[in-house]
């Protein structure tokens, strides 16, 4: 899978960097290996990865990197969605022309999403939608960008025709995060809905494409929700 060989890579990579690297390429290696970590279901490796961003940040520089901030708040989320979000908040408070690239990255759109939703944070959560569609409208020739912003609106007003056209463009995406992505939240309306079949062939899709990537924690979790409609 993806995931592993790249954790590999960067585990080789940041031990060079660690010794010879610029400040920024630590951090940049510790993010990367937090991310892959936490992906592969060890949320305790990428805890322990995330701290080595201290080697060469302090606290206070940590708390306004958008990488690390984001990577804090995905940790905690996974055991307080609330938490998650309060963290986040950082990335949004900044003047939308002011914001990092981080902060439009569409691969984190889903994640801030759900977390809002599970702790029912409905300005953050419409904070978020808005920001996608500040980066769609921003960069109208990447459709990724235009079916995450359209995936979210559809999750959020259950309208599960735009949930459908979104995971249409998403499986384009170049990247096979956003393919199961698109999967996922088609096949889990379609479930919602009643039409089992439809609904387990779309999270099947998903589970081939985090199987794919060796995300083995969203595997999981899809894995969990066709064996509850019956698969």
């Amino acid at each position: 899978g993806e995931l592993p060989a790249a954790d590999r890579v960067a585990a080789t990579v940041a031990d060079v960097w660690h010794v010879v690297g610029t400040e920024d390429q630590v951090v940049a290696a510790a993010l990367i290996l937090e991310v892959t970590g936490g992906q592969m279901g060890e949320p305790t490796l990428a805890e322990r990865r995330l701290s080595t961003v201290f080697s060469v940040l302090d606290e206070a520089e940590a708390a306004r990197h958008p990488g690390v901030v984001f990577s804090r708040g995905w940790l905690r989320a996974q055991s307080d969605a609330e938490q998650g979000v309060a963290i986040w908040s950082q990335l949004f408070d900044q003047p939308a022309g002011s914001r990092s690239y981080r902060a439009w990255w569409p691969c984190w759109m889903h994640i801030f999403f759900a977390a809002g939703m599970t702790c029912g944070t409905v300005d953050f959560v419409k904070t978020v939608i808005g920001t996608a569609e500040e980066a769609a409208a921003r960069n109208p020739e990447v459709a990724t960008l235009y079916g995450v912003t359209l995936n979210l609106r559809g999750l959020l007003n259950k309208d599960l025709a735009a949930v459908a056209e979104s995971a249409q463009i998403l499986r384009e995406s170049p990247r096979p995060i956003m393919r199961a992505l698109g999967a996922e939240s088609y096949g889990t309306m379609l479930l919602r809905a009643g039409d089992q079949q439809s609904g387990l062939e779309q999270l099947d899709k998903a589970w081939d494409h985090y199987d794919y990537m060796g995300a083995t924690a969203p595997r999981g979790t899809v894995q969990r929700v066709m064996r509850q409609a019956g698969a």
